[in-house]
């Protein structure tokens, strides 16, 4: 606010209206009062996405993420354990439960360029944040799709299934999922997975599955079982 005791008088106004996008001008009988307004400038929107990358071979490959996908800002100890481990064949049907970020259906379409890679996550952020992947990698063998994770999927149709998400709270939790991939495989298909709590997995596999592996890691265990015939 500026106050001119002349009646007459300009130049305050236009030199405020250099300064403020809006300026305004109250004149009485003994002087003028101007009044600048400054706009507010509302704070630049922050990007929370994060773009990673992971050398596979000779090729890059980028991986998109958001808070709550797993996991944020760059593959965990538990996905590079089951990247660097995992077997898998051409010409198969590749199922990766609880995808998130993407990463791993990524390094199996690209190690396996003939085979399909079905990814499921129940997290839409995480789903989102794999179509991008799939998009900026120029992935043609990959899809992914909103389900929970006993959903949307048929059943004795991949000869392998991956994860790297498989933490639960209860031992039923476990036997759930076990149970699943069980219904999801094809006979003689591959289940493989990353985990902290191998114990209890590495026993229940010997009862339900064949040829059952484990490879340590730093902090994670690899765990592999073939369904049986």
């Amino acid at each position: 606010t500026i106050a001119s005791s002349r009646t007459k008088d300009y130049e305050y106004h236009k030199f405020l209206q250099t300064l403020f996008n809006k300026v305004t001008r109250i004149s009485s009988d003994v002087g003028i009062v101007y009044q600048g307004k400054r706009q507010q400038t509302l704070p630049e929107k922050k990007c929370l996405q994060d773009e990673s990358a992971m050398r596979e071979g000779e090729k890059l490959l980028y991986a998109y993420t958001l808070p709550g996908v797993f996991s944020h800002r760059r593959p965990n100890q538990s996905a590079r354990a089951l990247i660097n481990l995992m077997e898998l064949s051409d010409e198969s049907s590749i199922l990766n439960l609880e995808c998130g970020s993407g990463i791993v259906s990524f390094v199996a379409a690209n190690r396996c360029p003939g085979a399909q890679i079905h990814a499921i996550d129940s997290n839409a952020r995480a789903v989102k944040c794999t179509e991008q992947g799939i998009e900026k990698n120029q992935l043609t063998n990959v899809s992914v799709k909103l389900a929970a994770i006993d959903e949307g999927i048929m059943p004795e149709s991949y000869d392998y299934l991956l994860t790297n998400k498989s933490y639960f709270n209860s031992e039923e939790q476990g036997e759930a999922f076990l149970q699943m991939c069980l219904r999801a495989l094809k006979p003689g298909g591959l289940l493989q997975f990353s985990t902290k709590q191998y114990q209890w997995y590495a026993h229940r596999l010997l009862d339900l599955f064949t040829d059952v592996a484990i490879d340590g890691a730093v902090h994670h265990f690899m765990l592999s079982a073939r369904k049986p015939e």
